[in-house]
């Protein structure tokens, strides 16, 4: 059966189930909406609908397909009748196919709240007593639904926010780069503000010890990727909002094809290049962008756009740092409150930004430290002769390519390649004999990894491909060593077994 459809025959219900299935879909949800025999206290004979199908049947499949991304939905199907209808005839069916029952549920009665409120579809009821009325069948006047309403009661009472301000947020199109310690913070509390719809990507897996900060996840998560784990959680806690998951990493291919049409950009990275990558093309793009870092106890926050009098990334920073003038996560250690606490900083920086709100960060850096309870607002300037100001702002920097540098589930190892631990210490505690037995350099000894072990090819292994990364930046891509980007418990047997 087709997607949506308008019909001037009676409906085929059992047609239709029989139609819809998929053997992936652990729930089938179907709504009926049927003719009745009164309107407000009047007896009705029977009915009668007109339409524009062309206008019906367009929109009708665009209200489909934003249910299908809002509820992360199997599928969905609909069909609205035309014409005379008698008493107890089906007028609408919508259909939702999910993997669990909550979001089939969700999907089907916000797809019958949006063909309410957005279909050129009008009802023309008969009355008993001979009268003939229009009544309200679609087209309503912009706003939220009932139940959107509802959910958005408490902060609506706000005069900065208001209706309007909400069907403002409601409109808003925003990009999370990262699903970790900021990005899951920031993506609950936008998507539970009603950002319109929400788009993250994250190339990493869920990890045991990302689970103190990053709050989306929780252990029966381990080893699925962090952006549609993520998506899944945010159309739960928000039906009324369209989440998109990229399950993979950022680079200027990705942004070529999909920047462009968000109204704001979070950094939620943790990865120097990616920070300048994203920066460069939202200068470029126009789109203002909420930056993000955190570091034990401490954090900060800043936005930038051309704009503003407060400069750039570049400004600041000219040229990205060294990828180890800063320990990650795993090395330095981090308090899951900082993630927490500058995480929602960006939230609320990025509704500043999309409601026009004062006390924007485009000219000023905001500083946290949660040890002390303190803040602290610094002003930014233009740097002279900084390229965001001469016009020769630097080209987009290249990504290290996939291959032959890295290595993914499912890649052709090298042969006779030979694995390297470069976690840390305690996270070897308890480790099969099998990883035990692998050569193990900490962080304080990667640089160490080309001279002690001659022998090549290398493949650095981590807990989740991201410190493999940064490692072979450090090292400077040297020819023979990869970096694994999965799980360092997920990586394919070797080849053949070398000495230590």
């Amino acid at each position: 059966m087709n997607s949506f459809s308008l019909s001037d025959n009676p409906l085929n219900i059992g047609g239709f189930l029989k139609d819809f299935a998929n053997d992936r879909a652990g729930a089938r949800v179907s709504f009926e909406g049927v003719v009745r025999n009164h309107h407000l206290g009047q007896g009705v004979d029977f009915l009668e609908y007109e339409a524009f199908p062309e206008m019906v049947e367009a929109e009708g499949g665009r209200i489909l397909t934003e249910a299908r991304e809002r509820f992360a939905l199997t599928d969905a199907a609909a069909v609205h009748r035309a014409g005379r209808l008698e008493i107890g005839d089906v007028a609408v069916w919508v259909g939702a196919l999910a993997e669990h029952r909550q979001e089939a549920f969700l999907a089907c009665q916000w797809i019958m709240d949006q063909i309410k409120a957005r279909l050129p579809v009008w009802k023309k009821e008969h009355f008993s007593n001979g009268t003939v009325e229009w009544v309200g069948a679609g087209l309503q006047e912009p706003g939220l639904t009932p139940r959107a309403e509802a959910y958005y009661q408490r902060q609506c009472v706000l005069p900065q926010l208001g209706p309007a301000g909400q069907e403002k947020l409601g409109r808003a199109r925003v990009l999370v780069a990262g699903a970790g310690g900021l990005g899951c913070p920031a993506l609950l509390y936008l998507a539970a503000a009603g950002a319109g719809q929400l788009s993250v990507i994250d190339g990493d897996t869920v990890n045991l010890s990302n689970l103190h900060r990053q709050i989306l996840f929780t252990p029966a998560d381990l080893g699925k990727g962090k952006a549609s784990v993520a998506a899944e959680r945010l159309r739960a806690q928000n039906p009324w909002i369209a989440v998109q998951a990229h399950d993979g990493f950022l680079d200027t291919d990705w942004l070529a094809q999909h920047l462009n049409g968000h109204d704001l950009v979070l950094d939620c990275t943790d990865h120097f290049p990616t920070r300048y990558l994203l920066h460069d093309a939202c200068w470029r793009a126009g789109i203002p962008l909420v930056q993000a870092a955190i570091h034990q106890f401490e954090g900060q926050v800043q936005s930038f756009h051309p704009d503003s009098p407060g400069g750039c990334l570049r400004c600041l920073w000219p040229e990205p740092p060294s990828a180890d003038c800063a320990g990650t996560c795993a090395e330095a250690g981090v308090l899951g409150l900082t993630a927490g606490q500058v995480g929602l900083q960006q939230a609320m920086e990025a509704l500043r930004l999309l409601l026009d709100w004062p006390g924007h960060l485009l000219e000023h850096t905001l500083l946290i430290d949660l040890m002390s309870g303190a803040t602290r607002r610094i002003r930014r300037q233009v740097r002279p002769g900084c390229v965001c100001r001469t016009g020769a702002f630097p080209a987009p920097a290249p990504m290290p390519a996939p291959a032959p540098a890295w290595l993914s589930p499912g890649d052709s190892l090298p042969s006779g390649a030979r694995y390297v631990d470069i976690r840390e210490a305690y996270e070897r505690e308890n480790a099969p004999a099998d990883i035990l037995a692998l050569p193990h350099f900490p962080r304080e000894r990667w640089e160490a990894i080309p001279g002690e072990i001659r022998q090549r090819p290398l493949i650095l292994c981590c807990a989740a491909g991201v410190r493999t990364r940064h490692c072979l930046e450090l090292l400077g891509h040297p020819p023979g060593i990869w970096a694994w980007t999965g799980s360092i418990h997920d990586r394919p047997a070797a080849k053949e077994s070398l000495p230590q």
